[in-house]
């Protein structure tokens, strides 16, 4: 990795990685919302459970992204989301408990890195 941006990964591809900090969604987007990402390497865990159980939280986590956009830029953030599972159809989508969630319809342009990984730059 090591690329600034947004990245969505299967956890299990992220076992002998480090991170600078790790948060839960929810803390995330409260942070993101506060302009206090203080790292540059965040792992961030519960999007796919989150999405499941709150699907509105994806347009929530979109707008936050976008209004933080330069500010994520400008401190070269590498933001990794850590889910279950993704699957590469027409359209990437994440996979909980059966379950498919669009990814591109909260992070955009969305290019495959590597199975079980997804990036895009900016949202």
């Amino acid at each position: 990795m090591d690329k600034p941006g947004i990245h969505l990964i299967e956890a299990a591809r992220l076992k002998d990685e480090s991170f600078d900090r790790r948060l839960s969604i929810v803390r995330f987007i409260q942070l993101l919302h506060q302009r206090f990402i203080e790292t540059e390497r965040v792992k961030i865990e519960g999007l796919d459970y989150m999405l499941y159980h709150y699907p509105s939280l994806g347009t929530e986590l979109r707008k936050a992204l976008q209004d933080a956009e330069n500010f994520l830029f400008n401190r070269k953030a590498e933001l990794i989301f850590a889910v279950d599972k993704l699957t590469y159809g027409e359209r990437p989508k994440l996979v909980y408990k059966g379950s498919e969630i669009q990814a591109h319809s909260i992070f955009g342009m969305l290019v495959p890195e590597a199975p079980g990984h997804l990036y895009t730059e900016r949202v």
